[in-house]
């Protein structure tokens, strides 16, 4: 920018205190600041207002026949200026559009002479509603095994917290209060399969609350199903009952549980070819039947198609002293995909 003096022409260089500088939008600084320009006593405010409410930005200065200039860029856009009254008053009032999150403000303030002088930056943060871009998902883990649920909200100043149910979504209980970390850590039993969590996303535009999670937890060697509970596995259903140890005419120990498998799977199947059922004694070794076979016993179960039930002992030979306390293992081998694998509770006593 050059100046006109009385001895001819003079380079300058706008300083900080002087008029707005060139932009891209079309904006022009005026001339430098001379003896009488106004002065910035009070800068504009960064502020955070919920959307659809009313952000204000204030600046005060000091001087003679004060003028205002408001503008405006968004967060990835120009310098604007805030055309009619709106943009000439001391105090700009906008109302906190979705599109002025992250935007920038100033004001350039103009006096009696040819000086003026531009505002600091102010930022406006609009505050949104929670929304979820990571939902909760549900896992499967084996009992007594770490699980993380993760999820995501955007918005400002969000804080979350999450809620478990155990009938089926019925009612609601907080787990947790609310805090800005999003993730809770659980290590979850048995018992606790089938429950439901979701987690509620609040700031000060809202709340919203995510998907519901459904947590499936395996049976493990030390968290296995009570004895006659009922086991739903890939296509079976399984319930050992009544188990017993005694000790055979050899001296050798036995463990003995009357068993019923139900198919629910597509056509018919035998239950010997999909199932295995063993039993693990207290030292971790898998015991079988020992190539035993008795009427009656699983491999004598007839073909059955869905919806059907079959009836059969099983049994094992585990080492001596290995027996009381063990469980079963039941492993259904009916999905060529994966092994569905479970543990039931063997006998305590003899």
């Amino acid at each position: 920018m050059v100046l006109c003096t009385a001895v001819g022409l003079a380079s300058f260089v706008p300083s900080a205190n002087a008029a707005e500088r060139s932009t891209a939008s079309g904006e022009v600084a005026v001339v430098a600041a001379s003896a009488d320009s106004p002065k910035i006593v009070k800068q504009p405010k960064s502020t955070a207002v919920v959307k659809g409410k009313k952000a204000r930005f204030t600046v005060k200065a000091k001087g003679s026949g004060l003028t205002y200039q408001w503008s405006v860029k968004a967060r990835a856009g120009l310098w604007k200026r805030v055309s009619g009254k709106a943009g000439k008053k001391k105090t700009l009032v906008l109302k906190a559009k979705g599109a002025y999150d992250g935007a920038s403000v100033r004001v350039v303030v103009g006096g009696k002479g040819t000086g003026k002088k531009t505002s600091r930056t102010a930022r406006l943060t609009v505050i949104s509603r929670p929304t979820f871009e990571l939902q909760p998902a549900s896992p499967l883990v084996d009992a007594g095994s770490a699980l993380t649920l993760k999820a995501r909200a955007s918005g400002n100043a969000v804080k979350y917290r999450w809620e478990r149910s155990s009938n089926n979504g019925a009612s609601w209980q907080a787990v947790t209060s609310y805090r800005s970390s999003p993730d809770l850590k659980l290590t979850p039993k048995l018992k606790e399969s089938g429950n439901r969590y979701r987690v509620t996303a609040k700031n000060a535009a809202g709340i919203r609350t995510s998907r519901a999670a459904i947590i499936v937890v395996n049976s493990t060697r030390n968290d296995a199903y009570a004895e006659g509970s009922t086991v739903v596995m890939n296509n079976w259903t399984v319930l050992i009952d009544r188990a017993v140890y005694d000790l055979t005419d050899s001296g050798d120990q036995l463990v003995f549980g009357m068993t019923k498998a139900c198919y629910r799977g597509p056509g018919k199947a035998l239950a010997w070819s999909d199932l295995a059922i063993e039993y693990v004694g207290t030292n971790g070794v898998v015991y079988d039947n020992g190539d035993v076979f008795i009427d009656g016993d699983i491999w004598d179960a007839p073909e059955v198609y869905t919806g059907g039930c079959v009836a059969f002992p099983s049994f094992a030979f585990p080492a001596h002293g290995t027996a009381l306390g063990g469980v079963w293992r039941i492993k259904d081998r009916s999905d060529w995909n994966v092994d569905s694998v479970a543990f039931v509770e063997g006998p305590t006593k003899s």
